[in-house]
């Protein structure tokens, strides 16, 4: 899983964002986000994804998903926590892509009852998710 979203991951944000987006606007956006100084990027490619992974991973999965289960069962509580997940990341392409993820992560979540190695996956796939969009040409 870790290295299907890591794989996933630079297409996405390089090319189906940009297209979805426009490529004027993902420009400007581009060029807002390469304009922080390389060590805070640097910081937000790393540090900002660790904390997504882990707090997203606790309450999406950890949390909501297995509070649902009684009421809707596994596969109701894995689809609703993922187009939640998906809806709260905003209107964008972007949800599309978590929720896709959301219910991956809810799918594995709900055979394994392991959270560590989806907030691995998770942290892992939005630093090279991140690191692509700041380093693209």
């Amino acid at each position: 899983m870790v290295l299907v979203l890591i794989a996933l991951s630079p297409p996405w944000f390089l090319i189906v964002e940009p297209a979805a987006f426009g490529l004027e606007a993902w420009g400007c956006l581009l060029a807002e986000y390469r304009a922080i100084p390389f060590t805070l990027a640097l910081y937000g490619m790393a540090i900002t994804p660790l904390t997504a992974g882990i707090c997203e991973e606790i309450i999406w999965r950890g949390y909501l998903q297995t509070r649902l289960e009684p009421k809707l069962g596994d596969r109701g509580a894995t689809t609703a926590q993922a187009v939640l997940f998906g809806l709260w990341h905003g209107p964008s392409p972007h949800a599309i892509f978590t929720a896709v993820f959301g219910l991956l992560f809810g799918f594995i979540y709900a055979k394994t009852r392991r959270l560590i190695p989806l907030m691995v996956a998770h942290w892992l796939g939005d630093v090279v998710g991140f690191s692509a969009m700041y380093l693209s040409a």
